[in-house]
């Protein structure tokens, strides 16, 4: 869906069986490709749907692909909002061609109403993910739902895939529960219930990224705060001259790069490292003051006894 100007259509022509039937959908006109059927047609009317199953013939199809956008540019939160009520609209006309167990993968902005498309994709698929591919500008705020296992019910509510009451009062599960973070455990908790991405704030001032520099993570009194708030950190010139000069004590990982890129996205394996790397920084930050205290009060004076 949303398949203008044709590159995921190559993709597939490329990768999957000559016989497999292969369908792009777009209200632009599609280059022809070989081996791939494509027509334009909006989407959200069920002459889509019933084109596509004429398509399909008897068969389902395995995956089903959205990479549409709308115009942007107007209002930060117009736009948001209208990125996730198309995904909603490609999601229900998957639901009427996706097979048992198939897949579906939309491209959404993170945003408030992010995590009403969540809540939906996981009462129909059995695993929700999202990712954020290295093709991806990690200044755009777009990411990639991954959807897998659909669940097929016999039944689904109209009113559930509609955005008129999906995207409605949905409150905001980026609340916070007051309880303080102390460990890997609760914060990957609290991560599952951030999983919008974007605080209201930032989305005010079209911001895509709460950054902080990196130095002032490893400085932090409580790591696990920060990696709950902020969606980016940035390798300023300090951390990295300390990183660099000490990699031998202080072991970064090697793909420190692509984990501070985008917090958000952080599974267990970054957020271990993250807290590891803060934590022996911390240690030979404290090394190093105590060493400095010690050269500052000079070299020690044994005292001497009267006797002696």
């Amino acid at each position: 869906m949303c398949a203008a100007p044709g590159g995921w259509l190559q993709v597939a022509a490329k990768y999957m069986p000559t016989a497999s039937i292969k369908i792009g959908v777009d209200l632009d006109p599609i280059k022809p490709i070989k081996g791939v059927m494509s027509f334009q047609c909006d989407i959200t009317i069920p002459k889509c749907v019933t084109t596509i199953k004429k398509e399909l013939k008897h068969f389902s199809a395995d995956i089903v692909l959205n990479d549409g956008a709308p115009n942007v540019g107007t209002d930060w939160n117009i736009d948001a909002y209208n990125q996730i009520e198309l995904s909603l609209h490609a999601l229900k006309l998957a639901t009427q061609v996706l097979r048992k167990g198939g897949t579906f993968i939309t491209k959404v902005f993170r945003s408030k109403d992010y995590n009403a498309l969540l809540f939906v994709c996981n009462q129909l698929f059995n695993k929700v993910e999202s990712s954020k591919p290295a093709s991806s500008r990690s200044q755009s705020a777009e990411i990639f739902m991954v959807c897998q296992g659909f669940k097929a019910p016999d039944h689904i509510d109209p009113r559930f895939l509609d955005p008129k009451y999906a995207l409605e009062n949905v409150e905001n599960v980026e609340e916070e529960t007051g309880d303080k973070i102390t460990s890997l455990k609760k914060l990957l908790d609290v991560k599952k219930r951030h999983r919008g991405g974007y605080s209201e704030e930032a989305t005010k001032k079209m911001m895509l990224y709460e950054e902080l520099d990196l130095i002032d993570f490893l400085n932090s009194e409580d790591p696990h705060q920060f990696l709950t708030k902020m969606n980016k950190f940035i390798y300023d010139k300090e951390a990295k001259q300390i990183l660099e000069d000490n990699e031998k004590v202080l072991k970064p990982p090697k793909d420190l790069h692509n984990i501070i890129a985008d917090i958000k996205n952080c599974g267990r394996r970054e957020m271990q490292h993250l807290l590891r790397l803060r934590h022996k920084y911390k240690m030979w930050d404290h090394a190093k003051k105590q060493d400095a205290r010690d050269a500052a009060r000079g070299p020690k004076v044994e005292r001497v006894l009267t006797e002696e």
